[in-house]
């Protein structure tokens, strides 16, 4: 990857544009009036650690828009591909609306948090964070990062600003983290921020209209939106897409970030880096997989540069690492984010391909097509001994990742226009977003599945 980095440590002067807060409609739950944090059920993307696993019991098997096991379909307000994030009783999304034109004739957006009851899918508030010019996006792209959440407030990112809001849909602070973003992107943002004690940690790396892309990853203080520290760097083979996780291992604290070509871990109280390991994938869109203290997993890539790999790193009592290559594979999913899930590494690619690594070897040990649907983009989610695999034509199959040759218990449609938001795990349920709607989807009274897949 060719960087040219630079480390500062600086704030960012704010750009509080105009914002209209709608007050709550529903009822706020009663730990919203008590002030105590409500417990973190799937509080950012990809839900505990960023790894797409929630271990609930019972979850649903076979569904349709009308079943007896959809708790609540909730129309939402705009468009957008995010994931929803759950804390306690509340479910969090952002969004994006048309606002007309301004007096250039340029189409404007309202960006949009809002929160809805997980029991019943009653909207409880609805902000608009800033009105703004509406960016270049790819196709498929639109409000595309997830917020977070501690369980007392929730963070959310529109790629040019960022901001924080109290469980009651109020702007805590605004800020204007990338001011070039809006007049320079190209497809859009395409990673979702997370929180790291008292950080909250952006990571974005954009394909300008123009030769050299700009990138940057940043950490701001999450209570007040003061910029900690950032590095900005430009290449000329473009980008990388996916959101850093948080990784504690040999003792310390890291982030790991996905970029172009290689995976990276930074001292996240400093931004300086610790170690590196170069897979060769272009244009990684996911994130990295990890288990343990010792091993990560990558598979992400594009234009025929895709790659899979899994590594082990052991690190000295001097703080140094070493990065051992375990495996490394050209085949690769374009998009979609793996998952590693009772001990085999799952991937999918844009047409449907379902493979199943061994990690420690990179073996083949399942291989499946689904043959509905159309671009399974989403990121892969897991628990209950289930794979979630959504496509963004509607269509999720769900595989029983312990039965031989990735047995599909079902393939179920939902239709209701086109998304690739990643579903969230919460409550016994999945929570889907789909083009205008959200589905609470649970695995009561749900029907047989059809047979054996």
């Amino acid at each position: 990857m060719c960087l040219r980095c630079s480390l500062g440590v600086a704030v960012l002067a704010a750009s509080m544009l105009q914002a209209c807060v709608v007050e709550p409609v529903g009822e706020a739950p009663t730990t919203v009036a008590t002030g105590e944090a409500l417990d973190l059920v799937w509080a950012r993307f990809r839900g505990p650690g960023g790894q797409g696993i929630r271990e609930d019991a019972g979850l649903p098997v076979k569904w349709t828009g009308d079943s007896a096991n959809v708790r609540w379909r909730a129309a939402i307000a705009g468009s957008g591909n995010s994931s929803p994030v759950v804390a306690g009783r509340m479910v969090f999304l952002t969004a994006a609306e048309a606002a007309g034109t301004d007096a250039e004739g340029r189409d404007q957006s309202n960006y949009i948090a809002l929160a809805l009851d997980l029991d019943t899918g009653t909207e409880l508030w609805k902000t608009t964070i800033f009105t703004a010019p509406t960016e270049r996006l790819h196709v498929n792209n639109t409000a595309a990062a997830s917020p977070v959440t501690d369980g007392r407030s929730v963070w959310v990112y529109f790629g040019s600003h960022a901001a924080r809001l109290d469980l009651r849909g109020k702007i805590v602070w605004l800020k204007e983290v990338d001011p070039g973003y809006r007049t320079a992107s190209l497809y859009g943002i395409g990673t979702s921020p997370i929180l790291l004690n008292d950080l909250l940690v952006i990571f974005q790396d954009w394909e300008g209209r123009v030769v050299v892309d700009e990138g940057w990853l940043a950490t701001f203080d999450a209570a007040t939106g003061e910029e900690k520290w950032r590095l900005t760097w430009e290449e000329e083979s473009c980008c990388g897409y996916g959101t850093p996780i948080v990784w504690r291992r040999a003792g310390r604290t890291e982030l790991i970030v996905p970029h172009s070509g290689e995976v990276v871990s930074y001292d996240p109280q400093t931004g300086e880096r610790l170690w590196d390991y170069w897979h060769g994938g272009w244009q990684v869109v996911a994130g990295a997989l990890v288990q343990g203290e010792d091993m990560l997993c990558t598979l992400s890539g594009a234009h025929r540069r895709r790659t899979s790999s899994c590594i082990r790193l052991t690190t000295d009592e001097a703080g140094e690492t070493a990065v051992e290559e375990l495996w490394l594979t050209k085949w690769s999913p374009e998009v979609s984010a793996p998952i590693w899930y009772r001990d085999r590494v799952f991937g999918v690619t844009d047409g449907g391909v379902l493979i199943a690594h061994d990690p420690q070897t990179g073996e083949r040990i399942g291989r499946r097509r689904i043959t509905e649907g159309r671009r399974f983009r989403a990121a892969l989610v897991a628990g209950d001994g289930k794979l979630y695999v959504a496509a963004s034509s509607g269509v999720i199959a769900v595989v029983d990742v312990d039965a031989p040759k990735l047995r599909i218990l079902s393939v179920n449609s939902l239709g209701d226009g086109w998304n690739g938001a990643t579903p969230a795990i919460a409550d016994g349920a999945l929570l889907v977003r789909r083009e205008t709607s959200l589905f609470c989807i649970d695995g009561k009274s749900q029907p047989a599945p059809a047979g054996a897949g």
